[in-house]
């Protein structure tokens, strides 16, 4: 919801820029003809992940997870955070934290999805997802979007918006929502994270899931 720099800038009001930077090495309506081989680039805590589904989901699902994750690290393939590492290392850590809830399988993709649809394609990405994992998977990012048009309209009143259809938001996209912000703030100073719940408000009551 936040992104690296979007949880920075909540904590100091320091305008809209943009908050990811994209390295444009190839045309990423075409991620489907790639022949990328996801585990040899795969970033740290790819096999935590999975080694905590086999503990509590049959191997069907961990491999329908499996797919959600390779999809999208090519949708976020060079996008990076402003840490310099790649994009995809966001919705793995949102993935992660889901899985050690317990959470279930189609709940884990929407969360290894959730910015695919905001950062990498809009509508014609939310029908792919349709398409390959479902209506509820697709229903659940939909859920974890705050636009899908470029340009993005100014920071602070999308995710104001965003705050606001929260209330109306499905509880697992409201579970996938709480583990991605708790990420993001992991990541920040102690008193960047106050800040952030004070401009947040609402938001900040996802953390009655026990998260």
């Amino acid at each position: 919801i936040l992104g690296d720099r979007g949880a920075r800038r909540a904590a100091d009001e320091a305008g809209d820029a943009g908050y990811r930077t994209s390295v444009p090495t190839r045309d990423r309506a075409c991620y489907r003809e790639r022949k990328m081989v996801v585990s040899k680039q795969a970033p740290s805590g790819v096999e935590e992940l999975f080694a905590t589904l086999r503990s509590y989901l049959p191997e069907d699902r961990v491999a329908g997870i499996r797919e959600a994750y390779e999809f999208a690290f090519r949708c976020h393939d060079g996008q990076l955070r402003a840490s310099g590492e790649p994009y995809i290392t966001h919705p793995l850590g949102c993935a992660r934290i889901c899985a050690e809830l317990g959470l279930d399988g189609e709940t884990i993709q929407a969360a290894l999805l959730h910015d695919t649809v905001e950062d990498a394609g809009g509508q014609s990405r939310l029908a792919d997802l349709r398409e390959r994992f479902g209506d509820r998977v697709a229903e659940i990012v939909l859920g974890c979007t705050d636009t899908d048009t470029v340009p993005k309209p100014p920071w602070r009143a999308r995710k104001e918006a965003y705050i606001a259809h929260l209330k109306h938001a499905s509880p697992s996209a409201w579970l996938v929502s709480a583990c991605l912000l708790k990420h993001l703030l992991a990541r920040l100073p102690v008193q960047a994270q106050y800040a952030v719940g004070s401009l947040l408000g609402g938001v900040t009551g996802l953390y009655g899931c026990g998260l």
